[in-house]
């Protein structure tokens, strides 16, 4: 077998869990995911459980954590914005661990939302009101990460053009790491204080 028939039969057989996915919940039952990636750390971390119910794009909110696929890979990341575009819904969404939101993607590609997070005998309800204004917030935060991360790149960027020789003929400077983490800190803090 081909790398592209490989390919081309896991992105069918993923098209077929998602479509049951859907069905399942369309009847009213929650779907129970085990995230494997840090993306979303540290509010939903590898090996936690996830509880996704159905949702419609236009019912979501900037903060909501939705279960999306792309490319046949499912992702749970916050939403950021909805954008119309050709007719289309567009959402935008981020990892929390992450300062660059994702490629945008379409309306169809959702699963659902997150009204749940389950760590060990732990569980914290995602629609409970603390943790609804905390996503809120959150969603308002990453969107603020997501500019002030940009910024200084730009900043970097002009500095790099003017001064090479701080670089010293490497494009990897140790403050990009620093910048992050200050960037990154109020959403962790946050978490960890309602947590």
């Amino acid at each position: 077998m081909t790398q592209t028939e490989n390919s081309t039969m896991l992105a069918s057989q993923q098209n077929v869990v998602s479509d049951l996915i859907r069905e399942e919940m369309a009847q009213g039952t929650p779907f129970r995911f085990r995230v494997i990636s840090g993306s979303m750390a540290p509010l939903i971390a590898a090996g936690d459980e996830i509880v996704v119910e159905q949702a419609v794009a236009d019912r979501l909110r900037r903060g909501d954590i939705v279960l999306y696929t792309v490319g046949g890979a499912f992702h749970t990341h916050r939403l950021l914005a909805r954008r119309r575009r050709g007719g289309a819904t567009l959402l935008v969404t981020k990892g929390d661990a992450s300062l660059n939101p994702d490629q945008p993607w379409r309306e169809e590609q959702l699963l659902g939302k997150v009204v749940a997070i389950k760590r060990g005998e732990r569980t914290i309800d995602l629609e409970g009101g603390k943790w609804r204004a905390m996503n809120r917030l959150l969603g308002v935060l990453a969107v603020l990460q997501v500019a002030a991360f940009r910024a200084a790149r730009r900043v970097k960027v002009a500095i790099i053009g003017r001064c090479p020789e701080l670089v010293e003929g490497n494009r990897r400077t140790r403050w990009a790491p620093l910048v992050a983490r200050a960037v990154s800190a109020p959403s962790r803090w946050l978490v960890r204080l309602a947590g």
